[in-house]
């Protein structure tokens, strides 16, 4: 019985044990579901936060636009009732001037000797340079004897009475300068009694700045007449004194082709003669120039189009040769009232004189692929133009700038308006910038030391044709024109895939750029020298990837050739390394990076750039007249 007890006793133990347990299990479920709930109410009371600032600071936003409307608003009204004012006042104003002038003919009649200024009115406001009428007005009962009218105290009008008993004239003045000034109107009568005096004091503004330029544009041209006689063929307004030629301008005439994306026909150049071949010519591609001038080793492969695009936004410019002897400066034009504005008015002037349908080129336009003159042509015009105006400066400044603070001022304003141009800028885009300015300064101070302004004078009729001319004036004179050149389009080698990047003539300037820098000097001038014609063609791939390049060069007289020749061994192994061997098939070739072959075409030189040494000679059997050329 005792047993049985303990039993139930043990019984009931365990079963308060297991409601205990399911008890605390319960709990700890419990307490979960209440954290879960509490961090979800939590999370809920964040967003319910978030979202009240959000709509607070989109209430804030909105307050203060309303704002902003509203202080616009009375801003409008504010202004408006101003104008209406002003109105009311300027009508106010007219009213009293013409009670003015009843009154004053009213004391025209009451007193015995009268002087009155009617226009301008006392303490008014005008412009230096703007014209403006002086209305007075002079009386005497017993007549007048003599009316003088004077500013500052220097007679601008003196007027007989001759006895009349009134007088009324309109005098035209023109302020010549900003300042204050006085205007004086003395009247004298017949009689010999006292004179009567009226006086007004005037404001003079200076002008605006277009007024001025125009006012130093036909001052400088004056003076130039004594110098140079020019006939402006254009209006000197359409030239402002503060315009510098764009950048696009003179790189588009280094390479018209290049800078127009595509190009002419490479069979028909405006440099060919004779019609034009029949060969199938490839489409062009809309490239980017950087291709055209990494083709023909102009620029780094590594010169592309954003950095071109930097140097055409540098804005147009002007170049100067450096005194000192270093590379030329460029300056951006401005409208400077000293020196430098007159520098610049005799630029102005001097374009505006020279006949622009000669010359074939607007400033600051860019040509087109159809252009009447090809690149090397244009550029060696813009020389031209800018050789003559270069020319002019240096004359004007030495009779009309001989002061030495002149010469000081000058130099500084040109200092101060120096432009720097984009430090990964190619040595032969900065000197394509520079050529119509230094080169052209050259060309046209030659031809002056030869016959002097008449020398000139014979340019506009027979304009120089290529850059060769411009570096070497005597051969202009001489009368030394570019051979015709052409290239046969390479249609059954560089098919489908192919496009011509660019096409045009490659005159000595770009010659003697490609040689650099391994050549220069003396070195240089014989392998560059005897150039007589040039026409480049590149073309590419459509993916890109491939790039072909075919040149051809006249040349004066064979050992001309064989010296670019040589010049040519000299570059190419010190670039590519290779020392260059004859090629299967003609041709002599160097290979680095890229294959490039020689090959002599009749008296003509042909240079072919390829990826490859096969496509190399393919290109160079497409070319007519194309023989085995020796080592150089």
């Amino acid at each position: 019985m005792k047993q049985t007890s303990y039993r139930g006793a043990l019984l009931t133990l365990l079963m308060f044990l297991l409601v205990l347990v399911a008890t605390v299990i319960f709990l700890a479920d419990r307490k979960e579901s209440l954290e879960v709930e509490a961090r979800q109410r939590a999370d809920r009371l964040a967003t319910l936060t978030g979202e009240q600032a959000a709509l607070r600071s989109d209430l804030a936003v909105r307050e203060a636009a309303l704002a902003l409307a509203e202080g616009t608003r009375v801003a409008l009204a504010t202004r408006a009732a101003a104008e209406a004012e002003a109105a009311t006042t300027l009508t106010a104003r007219l009213a009293d001037g013409a009670d003015r002038v009843q009154t004053l003919e009213a004391e025209l009649q009451r007193r015995a000797v009268q002087a009155f200024i009617v226009s301008p009115q006392d303490g008014a406001e005008t412009t230096a340079g703007a014209p403006l009428e002086v209305v007075l007005v002079a009386a005497a009962e017993g007549g007048l004897a003599q009316v003088t009218l004077a500013v500052d105290g220097e007679v601008i009008g003196r007027y007989p009475g001759g006895g009349l008993a009134r007088f009324t004239n309109r005098v035209p003045w023109t302020p010549p300068a900003a300042g204050s000034y006085e205007l004086e109107l003395l009247v004298e009568p017949l009689d010999g009694g006292p004179a009567a005096q009226s006086s007004v004091a005037l404001t003079v503004q200076p002008p605006p700045p277009a007024v001025r330029a125009a006012a130093l544009q036909a001052e400088v041209a004056g003076q130039l007449a004594a110098l140079r006689p020019l006939t402006a063929t254009v209006p000197l307004t359409t030239a402002p004194v503060a315009t510098g030629l764009s950048p696009s301008t003179a790189l588009s005439a280094t390479l018209c082709g290049a800078l127009a994306g595509g190009g002419p026909d490479p069979a028909s150049g405006p440099q060919a003669a004779g019609p034009t071949p029949t060969t199938a010519t490839l489409p062009a591609a809309p490239l980017s120039p950087t291709v055209v001038l990494q083709a023909l080793e102009l620029a780094p492969a590594d010169y592309g189009p954003a950095d071109l695009a930097d140097l055409l936004a540098v804005g147009p410019l002007l170049a100067r040769p450096d005194p000192q002897g270093g590379p030329p400066q460029f300056y951006r034009p401005d409208e400077s009232e000293g020196p430098l504005g007159r520098w610049l008015a005799v630029r102005a002037a001097t374009l505006a004189g020279q006949p622009a349908a000669a010359v074939g080129l607007q400033a600051g336009t860019a040509l087109s692929p159809t252009a009447a003159v090809d690149g090397d042509a244009a550029l060696a015009r813009l020389a031209w133009r800018e050789g003559e105006a270069a020319l002019l400066q240096r004359q004007y400044a030495g009779a009309y700038l001989p002061d030495p603070v002149d010469q000081a001022d000058l130099a500084a304003a040109l200092a101060g308006a120096a432009v720097t141009l984009p430090a990964d800028t190619p040595p032969y885009l900065r000197a394509a910038l520079a050529f119509p300015f230094v080169q052209g300064g050259q060309f046209a101070a030659a031809l002056f030391d030869q016959g002097g302004w008449a020398a000139l004078d014979g340019v506009d009729e027979r304009p120089p044709l290529s850059s060769e001319q411009i570096l070497h004036p005597d051969r202009y004179l001489a009368g030394d024109a570019p051979r015709p050149v052409t290239l046969a389009a390479p249609t059954a080698v560089l098919s489908d895939g192919w496009r011509l990047a660019g096409s045009d003539a490659f005159g000595e300037f770009q010659l003697r750029h490609y040689l650099q820098p391994e050549i220069s000097g003396p070195a240089l001038d014989q392998a560059a020298g005897g150039w007589g014609g040039g026409r480049y063609a590149v073309y590419t791939q459509a993916d890109g990837d491939g790039l072909a390049v075919l040149l051809r060069l006249a040349w004066d007289a064979p050992a001309e050739r064989a010296e670019f020749a040589s010049a040519l061994d000299t570059r190419l192994r010190q670039r590519s390394g290779d020392a260059g061997r004859p090629a299967a098939g003609g041709g002599f070739c160097w290979q680095g990076s890229w294959t490039t072959c020689l090959y002599n075409a009749g008296a003509d030189s042909l240079l072919v750039r390829a990826p490859t040494l096969a496509l190399a000679q393919a290109l160079a059997a497409t070319q007519p007249d194309v023989i085995d050329s020796t080592a150089p």
